[in-house]
């Protein structure tokens, strides 16, 4: 809880277990700006408390690269 306090971001690497997903919950709460990378296997309703989904590391890193991936 101290380590996701502390952060700017969440970043969850897909596929995740139940954990990683109580953990993205967490940090959605805490008011985290929320990303996740890597193939979904289904649709789930917590995926809405991600700003954004990349479907690999390659579209991500891309993303960060922007001047998008500094607003967050």
């Amino acid at each position: 809880m101290a380590a996701q306090r502390a952060a700017r971001r969440f970043v969850m690497v897909m596929p995740a277990g139940n954990a990683a997903h109580i953990e993205a919950r967490v940090a959605f709460g805490l008011g985290k700006p929320c990303y996740a990378v890597g193939p979904v296997a289904k649709t789930e309703t917590l995926y809405r408390f991600f700003d954004r989904m990349f479907t690999s590391s390659d579209d991500s890193a891309s993303w960060l690269a922007s001047p998008l991936g500094d607003a967050r």
